[in-house]
């Protein structure tokens, strides 16, 4: 799905970039993929991505399982 149409980045995009880059925030988005840096409209569905990836990523370092 994309979040951001203006720079054409998806969800999957997103995700890759916080595995493989470790972004953390939407500083990091733009900086890596030119998301978030025009209209703005993508910011809080990116944010929320973000959070969710970093919730996951949580759940796999202590070796827990998501229900």
């Amino acid at each position: 799905m994309y979040i951001c149409i203006c720079s054409g980045v998806t969800d999957s995009d997103i995700k890759r970039c916080v595995e493989q880059k470790g972004v953390e925030d939407i500083r990091g988005l733009k900086a890596e993929l030119g998301a978030c840096g025009q209209c703005g409209k993508c910011i809080p569905e990116a944010r929320r991505l973000l959070s969710a990836c970093h919730g996951e990523k949580t759940f796999v370092k202590s070796g827990l399982k998501a229900a």
